[in-house]
């Protein structure tokens, strides 16, 4: 391509035309053109622009890019943390509810295992209607507003 008969950098589509493709297939190509970075390579890390979990020695004047990436699709460890200690809190709340209040607050809310279910499955779990279900859910809503250990959690979710 040095002798495309000009100075300077060729066209795309003096490029195109030497390689037998279109200005547009070597348009996507170069866009493809990016620098590849390593790994294992030392990058310097300014401490004050990660978050709290990164994972890395902060004492070292550099790190490998691996130990300062993460994955974003992974929680926070801090928001494990946190949501831990709710759902830990949470069930020694429900202890303060009759039992049955309980049972579907935990149920509702998924507290036991995760899953959270519908007033539907619940009422058939106990053998009434939704409705009763919603209204079994208000009522023990109503008593936790009250709690002040209730408060406590909610006002730990919403500090983080």
């Amino acid at each position: 391509m040095r002798e495309h008969g000009g100075y300077g950098r060729p066209s795309l589509c003096q490029v195109a035309a030497q390689c037998g493709l279109t200005a547009k297939e070597v348009a996507q190509a170069l866009a493809y053109d990016q620098r590849v970075f390593s790994l294992d390579e030392p990058v310097r890390i300014s401490v004050e622009s990660l978050p709290i979990s990164a994972p890395f020695d902060v004492d070292a004047p550099t790190t490998d890019l691996a130990s300062v990436l993460w994955d974003a699709c992974e929680p926070d460890v801090q928001d494990l943390a946190v949501d831990a200690v709710v759902l830990q809190s949470a069930a020694a709340i429900l202890t303060t509810l009759p039992r049955r209040e309980a049972a579907v607050l935990n149920l509702r809310h998924g507290i036991d295992d995760g899953k959270p279910k519908t007033l539907d499955e619940i009422g058939r779990v106990f053998g009434v209607t939704r409705e009763r279900i919603r209204q079994i859910e208000k009522s023990a809503l109503e008593a936790l507003r009250t709690n002040p250990a209730a408060l406590e959690v909610v006002d730990i979710q919403t500090r983080w």
